[in-house]
């Protein structure tokens, strides 16, 4: 059972470590605030957050965050199998096999 919860809100991520008894904002305002958050989802060291037309990812918890340049469409979804990551945005499927450094948009 994963022992972190990540839930989004007020334009934050935040983040529990006690079944949600408690919840810590990872993002700080003054750096980045994230719009409408449909979607969070963390593959290994990387907690990625898709937002109104965007992907933002960190890989130190959520003290910085990059903004991806995967498709600056609205993000309808995030998946994952196994280490491969899926994203559904600006009506195509993108996929992602190294945790999502480089995107392949797939054919129709």
């Amino acid at each position: 059972m994963c022992d972190k919860l990540y839930a989004g809100g007020g334009g934050r991520v935040n983040l529990s470590t006690n079944k949600g008894d408690t919840w810590i904002p990872l993002n700080d305002y003054n750096k980045v605030v994230f719009d409408y958050i449909y979607k969070i989802l963390v593959n290994k060291n990387k907690i990625f957050v898709a937002t109104i037309n965007k992907l933002y990812t960190s890989t130190d918890n959520g003290k910085n965050w990059i903004k991806d340049s995967v498709n600056q469409n609205i993000i309808w979804d995030m998946k994952k199998k196994g280490d491969d990551i899926w994203i559904i945005s600006g009506g195509y499927l993108f996929m992602s096999k190294d945790n999502g450094l480089n995107w392949v948009k797939m054919s129709p």
